[in-house]
């Protein structure tokens, strides 16, 4: 977000933050909704892949404003299909488990976030990849190429991550190109 401030659209600062602000706390929520199914993330193993995703999106984050509204538009578009991804995952280990889905707090996690929350944020922050911008006085233009190059940049590091949750699963991912 900080970088982002120095954009000439503070709207795109302010987004953010409120998408920080929106989120606040749902990562304790999550962490009890998995408690009640039977995982501990705090006794998780590291999966290196995903520590080295959540790197590069924090670098993106913090590069050239352009970049990072770029970088941080494509993560949150694609945060929708992965909450839909997730929420059938977990209805299985629910299913599996004898746990009940149905009215459980991981349930409502990814209601709240696939029927809202990542919708929201994708939206909030469209307004400002396709903006038209007079010249500016002050604070750095939405320069339109360099979103395009920060939204490509994050989905390469999302295409290394989901792979490597893929392999790590023995499936095969389907190609989206095809």
């Amino acid at each position: 977000m900080a970088s982002t401030a120095r954009l000439a659209e503070q709207g795109v600062a302010v987004e953010l933050q409120r998408n920080a602000n929106e989120e606040d706390g749902h990562a304790r929520m999550y962490k009890q909704a998995m408690l009640d199914v039977g995982t501990d993330v705090d006794q998780r193993v590291e999966f290196r892949p995903t520590t080295q995703f959540l790197a590069r999106v924090g670098e993106l984050a913090r590069s050239e404003p352009s970049r990072a509204l770029g970088a941080l538009y494509a993560t949150e578009t694609a945060a929708i299909f992965e909450h839909e991804t997730f929420f059938e995952i977990w209805k299985q280990i629910c299913h599996r488990g004898g746990i009940p889905y149905d009215g459980g707090r991981i349930k409502a996690f990814h209601d709240l976030h696939v029927d809202g929350v990542e919708q929201g944020h994708k939206d909030g922050l469209a307004a400002f990849v396709d903006l038209d911008q007079p010249p500016q006085t002050q604070g750095l233009p939405v320069n339109k190429d360099v979103v395009e190059h920060g939204a490509l940049a994050a989905i390469e590091a999302m295409q290394t991550w989901w792979g490597a949750m893929f392999e790590l699963a023995g499936v095969a991912p389907a190609n989206p190109t095809r």
